[in-house]
């Protein structure tokens, strides 16, 4: 079952930094939604909804349970490989402008994010 809601978001940040206290490690996810207090998930949430982004590889476990621990809502956008950019590549404005408007026409076709994790008492 797929249950759709309005994100009405106010902000954003990459590379949101999300430290596992349990193993004194920090994780990186692609980026996080600061929300609006009238927006869905506002309470479920408290306000923020981290994106992962998979192109080339899945998420790994102990990435996924740090998450789980720390008490984040993560959503995974599943991109196409063929978009992915190494992070010791040089791109020039004019390509990640290119990458934007790719991502944009992908998300306004009808994508859907899938939950990565949340915190074990929010139910979607």
């Amino acid at each position: 079952m797929r249950t759709e809601y309005l994100l009405q978001i106010e902000s954003s940040e990459d590379e949101w930094c999300v430290k596992d206290s349990k193993y004194d490690k920090n994780y990186y996810v692609d980026c996080v939604q600061n929300l609006s207090p009238e927006s869905d998930l506002y309470a479920e949430t408290g306000g923020r909804i981290g994106i992962e982004v998979t192109d080339t590889h899945a998420t790994g476990p102990s990435k996924i349970k740090a998450l789980k621990r720390a008490g984040h809502v993560v959503f995974e956008l599943k991109m196409i490989p063929d978009w992915h950019i190494a992070n010791e590549t040089k791109i020039t404005s004019g390509d990640l402008k290119l990458l934007r408007a790719w991502i944009n026409g992908l998300l306004l076709k009808g994508s859907y994010l899938s939950s990565l994790a949340q915190p074990f008492n929010v139910r979607f």
